[in-house]
């Protein structure tokens, strides 16, 4: 069994993929991203969004740093909102066809 996605370049580099949606945890979380497996050079760019139930519309709550290897990356928010996603889009770089394998594990919640 293989476990995460890969997310692959299109022509485009502006299209994004996004996670499903899932409720917060707590107020702040430490997110995690690894990456195992790339083809070719490209830049992923990884958003953490957020909203309210009530609201129609996703605002960023912060971005992980550029990814340009196989590593994990952590990102530290606070004042989240009732939602999250994950949005995945690539930057400058790279060819359509490439791709990074992708492991997003549980946020480590906290209350405050």
């Amino acid at each position: 069994m293989i476990i995460g996605m890969t997310i692959i370049q299109s022509t485009t580099a502006g299209d994004p993929y996004y996670s499903p949606s899932f409720p917060r945890g707590g107020q702040s979380a430490l997110f995690s991203i690894e990456t195992t497996h790339r083809k070719g050079n490209p830049t992923l760019v990884v958003e953490v969004e957020h909203k309210n139930a009530d609201e129609v519309t996703w605002g960023s709550a912060g971005s992980f740093s550029n990814i340009t290897t196989k590593d994990v990356f952590t990102l530290n928010l606070a004042g989240l909102k009732e939602e999250i996603r994950f949005k995945f889009t690539f930057g400058a770089g790279g060819a359509a066809g490439d791709f990074y394998h992708v492991l997003v594990p549980a946020p480590a919640w906290r209350p405050y």
